[in-house]
């Protein structure tokens, strides 16, 4: 993969970036409270979720992020700027 690598100074204010698309499964759910240890019912409990105002469960905020994350990653703009 071609670098593409941007620093802080690189961005400009309102700049974009397309990434590929990404279906969240039911597999990421799971494997998600297993890896995290969140087993809040609005996760994990489709009965008791699908009483809520969502009707049905909810993937975890931080599953989220962590899939923006990788996302970032494909992209190839941190690729040899980000460090740490």
């Amino acid at each position: 993969m071609t670098s593409h690598s941007l620093y802080f100074e690189d961005f400009q204010a309102g700049q974009t970036f397309e990434s590929g698309g990404r279906t969240i499964t039911e597999a990421d759910l799971t494997m998600f409270s297993m890896l995290s240890g969140d087993w809040n019912p609005i996760h994990a409990d489709a009965v008791y979720a699908a009483d809520t105002k969502f009707g049905q469960r909810v993937v975890h905020g931080t599953l989220g992020i962590a899939i923006a994350t990788g996302m970032m990653h494909e992209l190839g703009i941190f690729h040899r700027s980000v460090v740490a």
